[in-house]
């Protein structure tokens, strides 16, 4: 604000041209004029009255016809109160309304009047000298009392009961109130405004320049942009935004949030609003997103190293449970350790699941498919769970439900939907599961008869690692994330999940879009089904994996099953003989010492002799990032850790048989 030397008295026709012509001249946002006492008509104002008014010589608006109180009367009876005393006069927190340039009246705005008498030794009659700003008074009646003849100084305040209650409540919480008018630049500070930005209270006029030098520089374009919108009725103004405290230098988050009044020919009049010091939530939630990223890159190393030591029991129970040799006791222990390798699979997996679903990085492979299709795989996967637990599995889904879906993450969602209307339902208990469709919407319900859902775990059963009370013994078991990854997966498709529950049992339904069949649909049914198996020829394998446990084990298994094997235990050994051997198979860890499986690869592919060799990746790196670097590598297919050897060659016999298809 440009200062103005406060007069030492009235001002008197011997120093007025020092007093207001200073005061009509200077750069202040206040509203500054100069009227006559007898007619009110104006003498003389300062540039920000004229733009705030677009008020020009000429404009037969008085003094009394811009400000119209909201009690019907005007500037009059204080003009002639202070004309009578001789002495300056204060009004602070009046309503007033005031006038556009077609004499129509704005909306509302409370504002502080002082007007100080002048006799001008070129004029018969004295003046008024009128100096008005916007007031951050929240309501109550307006205080009238004698000012000081410092027209510059703040202006003293008797504060009423509610204005005392709401400047308490504001210091409480620390809240800046503020308003700004677009078209005079008027900008109003509370005290604790002044403290959000470090700048000493009353030290200088608030205007939105001083303000924007606060802003940090990253945020400056946001900041206008976000004012433009409110100014033009586009928005509400909402903005979170870094400032640079004037007097420390340092950096904190503030959000505001504000609106705009607007006048009778639909203009902004004034911007109000609110603003609060957000710094601690703001460092929280980064705090949080660094552990939740530390967090995934601990699970992707985790499972890499369990997956390691799972490989080489899973190989061995699959080459007892085939030997000719094994005995049935050898048989059944291979069938138990088989279980429980892969039920700690599946848990290392809901736990990688869990945290790529939390990051974003799955993507979903959607395909138009029928409900039923998903149910059958559903149902394959858990029968065995379900059976040993002697409970009851009925299916009952309408026929030709069509969804736009990823097959794999629907079926995932229904396997685990099952999973856990079998573990807390009783031995011998029902579980059913059902489909339907009702107008645009599939409805997937699966219901038990279990003993029904703890109230205290309703509200965060979706939530990762929720569970319900724990026992010793953790018959349920499991890791507690299998209904959040429900919900995810759900959520990607568009859908909702919820649940019902009773002491006679649960109900999760999840609703899915209906997807309308098209000209494809007899395509979409199609099973893509192989021909019927043929003979697969006698194959050489080259197994690269520093495991040697894992190597030995998948070796033998390869063996026995009528094929050549060789092994090597690096990444640069594996090279030299493939290009030794020329191996039709390559099972290939990634994690390999002196060149990974990756680098290995390349080479290999960047050779034309190996253009039609079968390269198989088998890593415990299963991100999607990791699927995608072993294609470009040259892999033909990237298997989780622990593989299973069946699907290995499940594959390879789908190759031979769509080879043997092909014309000659």
């Amino acid at each position: 604000m440009s200062t103005v030397p406060p007069p030492e008295q009235v001002p008197t026709a011997a120093h007025k041209d020092e007093i207001h012509e200073a005061w009509l001249t200077s750069s202040t946002p206040s509203l500054v004029a100069l009227a006559s006492g007898a007619t009110h008509a104006l003498l003389a104002t300062n540039a920000a009255f004229e733009t705030f008014f677009g008020w020009k010589w000429g404009d037969p608006r008085t003094l009394l016809n811009l400000f119209h109180f909201e009690d019907g009367q005007d500037l009059s009876s204080i003009s002639d109160e202070v004309l009578r005393t001789g002495s300056p006069l204060s009004i602070s927190g009046r309503g007033v309304q005031l006038a556009d340039p077609s004499g129509v009246y704005s909306a509302r705005i409370l504002m502080d009047f002082t007007c100080f008498p002048m006799q001008l030794s070129d004029l018969k009659t004295p003046a008024v000298l009128v100096h008005a700003r916007m007031s951050v008074r929240a309501g109550g009646a307006a205080v009238v009392r004698r000012a000081t003849t410092d027209p510059g100084s703040p202006v003293p305040q008797v504060p009423s009961m509610d204005q005392d209650r709401l400047a308490l409540a504001l210091e409480a919480v620390k809240m800046g109130v503020w308003e700004w008018n677009p078209i005079s630049g008027i900008t109003v500070w509370n005290t604790q405004m002044y403290l959000l930005v470090g700048i000493p209270v009353q030290s200088v006029e608030p205007t939105l320049t001083v303000f924007m030098r606060t802003v940090h520089p990253g945020d400056q374009a946001v900041m206008s942009s976000q004012l433009a919108q409110c100014v033009a009725g586009k928005a509400e103004f909402s903005i979170e935004f870094r400032v640079i405290r004037a007097d420390t230098g340092e950096e904190r988050w503030l959000a505001s949030r504000g609106r705009a009044r607007f006048g009778a020919d639909g203009k902004a009049v004034v911007l109000h609003g609110v603003s609060f010091d957000i710094t601690e939530r703001v460092r929280n939630e980064q705090r949080l997103r660094s552990i939740n990223q530390r967090r995934a890159e601990f699970l992707a190393v985790l499972g890499h190293e369990l997956r390691n030591p799972l490989a080489p029991l899973l190989y061995l129970a699959a080459t007892m449970e085939a030997s000719a040799t094994s005995t049935a006791e050898a048989v059944q222990a291979a069938q138990v350790i088989k279980r429980q390798v892969l039920q700690l699979t599946r848990l290392v997996d809901d736990l990688l699941e869990v945290s790529r679903i939390e990051q974003g990085k799955i993507e979903l492979r959607k395909q138009r498919m029928t409900v039923d299709d998903a149910v059958k795989d559903a149902l394959e996967a858990v029968s065995p769970g379900i059976q040993r637990r002697r409970q009851h599995l009925e299916s009952r889904i309408a026929p030709a439900l069509m969804l736009d879906a990823d097959p794999v993450r629907l079926t995932q969602v229904i396997s685990n939907l099952l999973n856990n209307a079998s573990k807390f339902t009783q031995e011998g208990g029902h579980i059913e599961v059902s489909a339907s469709r009702e107008g645009e919407a599939v409805h997937i319900v699966v219901r038990d008869d279990g003993p029904g859902i703890e109230s205290g775990v309703l509200d965060t059963m979706f939530e990762p690692f929720t569970q319900g009370s724990i026992t010793l013994d953790r018959t349920q078991g499991g890791l507690g994330v299998g209904l959040s990854i429900v919900k995810k997966i759900v959520e990607m498709h568009g859908g909702t999940v919820r649940v019902a529950t009773s002491t006679h049992g649960s109900a999760f339904t999840v609703t899915l879009p209906f997807s309308q069949p098209g000209a494809d649909l007899a395509h979409v049914q199609a099973a893509a089904v192989l021909a019927a198996q043929t003979p697969m020829k006698r194959l050489n394998f080259l197994i690269v994996e520093d495991n040697l446990d894992a190597a030995r084990m998948m070796a033998d298994f390869v063996r026995m099953v009528g094929h050549e094997a060789l092994v090597a235990h690096d990444g640069e050994e594996g090279v030299a003989m493939a290009w030794r051997h020329h191996p039709d198979v390559i099972l290939m860890d990634i994690g390999l010492p002196k060149i990974d499986g990756w680098a290995a690869a390349a080479q290999l592919r960047a050779d034309a002799r190996f253009k039609d060799t079968v390269m198989i990746a088998m890593s415990g790196y299963c991100q999607p990032s990791d699927y995608q670097r072993s294609l470009r590598a040259g892999f033909d297919l990237h298997l989780p850790k622990p593989a299973d050897l069946t699907e290995v060659f499940h594959y390879l016999a789908a190759r031979q048989n769509q080879a043997a298809r092909q014309p000659k």
